[in-house]
């Protein structure tokens, strides 16, 4: 189990109320930590003891993001994190990021990104940094 934690990345600043801002930001922080425990809306309303319409609520509004694209998004950002600065073959970041199997992460991925891990691995490696 990993321990290092990742901090809010989303922007919530302009949120109002302030109440909204903190259960996001709560949100985000809980993704971020524990993303192979979340595999859909119900699980972070369970693990932060909010109802489930509040959440889908909430990211609609503030987002312009399901409550369920939004944590897609946090699972696939992290995804390339990984790809390109680590070493993990594909079944291995597919568990850590809470996907039944590697072939699901796949799926996932290529539908937001447009190329496939593998492809995605191949062009951040290439890419010289200055």
């Amino acid at each position: 189990m990993r321990t290092e934690t990742h901090d809010v990345i989303y922007q919530f600043d302009s949120v109002y109320p302030i109440e909204d801002r903190t259960i996001l930001m709560e949100c985000e922080r809980y993704i971020n930590n524990h993303m192979s425990d979340i595999h859909n809306v119900a699980d972070l309303a369970i693990a932060l003891r909010i109802s489930e319409r509040k959440l889908k609520d909430l990211f609609q509004e503030h987002t312009n993001l399901t409550a369920a694209g939004f944590i897609r998004e946090r699972k696939i950002s992290r995804a390339k994190e990984l790809l390109s600065t680590t070493r993990m073959v594909m079944v291995d970041i597919a568990v850590e990021l809470g996907y039944s199997n590697a072939a699901n992460f796949a799926t996932a991925f290529k539908h937001i990104e447009g190329i496939t891990p593998s492809e995605y691995k191949l062009k951040s490696r290439s890419t010289p940094i200055f």
